[in-house]
């Protein structure tokens, strides 16, 4: 059973050009531009999206993956991080991949607090054969670069 999930804030190191598929698919996006929050640190950008509720995607892996590590240790609470790949040769399989990544995030029973997702446990589960269940076959096959 897939549980609502909040806005996701996209933030300006993503690939804006996977937006508009996100919001085909009914996802709430929140963009760093409209939300003029460019140039802004690591720290602010993911306090901004606790603060609204919204859940923080990005392709900062490194940077977003040791925040998310400070903040468990010092006891701050944030919505959630989904950490996606930039795949700048293949654009569709960037915005197949952050829409397989949020219904992940969507279909965890415990939520997204506090939680991480990164795109190497879903790829793991992909190729075990366990999808989103919002996710058809297609879609895996394009995420996983089988084409």
């Amino acid at each position: 059973m897939s549980t609502p999930l909040p806005a996701v804030y996209f933030d300006e190191c993503a690939d804006h050009r996977a937006i508009p598929y996100l919001k085909s698919r009914g996802i709430v996006i929140a963009p760093a531009p409209a939300q003029e929050m460019l140039s802004f640190d690591d720290d602010p950008q993911l306090t901004f999206a606790a603060d609204r509720g919204w859940i923080l995607l990005t392709t900062n892996r490194r940077h977003f993956y040791a925040l998310h590590q400070t903040w468990q240790s010092t006891g701050r609470s944030h919505t959630g991080i989904i950490l996606v790949p930039q795949d700048d040769a293949v654009p569709e399989r960037f915005a197949v991949r952050c829409a397989l990544m949020i219904a992940w995030a969507r279909a965890e029973p415990m939520g997204t607090i506090n939680r991480l997702f990164r795109w190497t446990d879903i790829q793991n589960e992909m190729q075990r054969g366990r999808a989103p269940g919002e996710s058809t076959a297609r879609e895996v096959q394009i995420a996983l670069g089988i084409f």
